[in-house]
């Protein structure tokens, strides 16, 4: 009984992640809480077994939009891997990323602050320094930095994203567009125009 409870807990995710991927947000929501609604019937659910749900959920409401509930249950599942002793630093590191990243886009800068810091101490440790995923880090730190007022630590960090995405990803790859632009923006913010412009034509 246990093993096929397991079983329709995987296909539930599996659908759900389909439906996500074709941006069709209410269907994979309903799959997800489905998910988690078998998983807490079960005797000694693990942390193991709800943090990825949980993620998975607020990542759905954060791609529709929905930023103040992906906040919520990015902070429950933040919650669930912090109590788990053997949880993947990684996967730590990706959460703190999300739920901090979607705190800037709700304007909460501030309390995005410490989880970015955090997430990319994470990222620079278990990663290699060339990682996408150690950009993308350096990236999102870099905006909550200068919408914090922070111009000179947000042109350092996002230098390193640039670094970064240029050495593991083709020249044209529209995420180094991106950071460039980021770029242009910290110099734009801080006064120097012409280094603006320069990066503004590279994207």
């Amino acid at each position: 009984m246990l093993s096929d409870m397991c079983c329709v807990v995987a296909v539930l995710g599996r659908l759900a992640s389909c439906y996500q991927e074709q941006q069709m947000f209410t269907q994979a929501e309903s799959l997800y809480q489905r998910q988690l609604s078998l998983l807490y019937k079960q005797p000694n659910v693990n942390a193991h077994e709800i943090a990825p749900v949980l993620h998975n959920l607020a990542s759905n409401y954060e791609r529709s939009g929905r930023i103040g509930q992906a906040i919520d249950i990015y902070g429950q599942a933040l919650e669930v891997k912090m109590s788990d002793a053997v949880a993947d630093p990684l996967e730590l590191s990706t959460t703190m990323g999300n739920l901090g990243h979607c705190l800037c886009l709700n304007n909460e800068h501030r309390k995005a602050l410490s989880l970015l810091d955090k997430s990319l101490v994470i990222a620079k440790r278990y990663l290699p320094e060339d990682h996408i995923d150690v950009a993308t880090a350096f990236h999102r730190l870099s905006r909550c930095c200068e919408q914090l007022g922070d111009m000179q630590r947000a042109m350092q960090l996002c230098e390193e994203a640039v670094a970064i995405a240029s050495h593991c990803l083709p020249h044209n790859h529209p995420r180094i567009a991106v950071y460039l632009s980021q770029l242009a923006s910290c110099h734009y913010s801080n006064g120097n125009l012409e280094a603006a412009i320069g990066l503004q034509e590279q994207c």
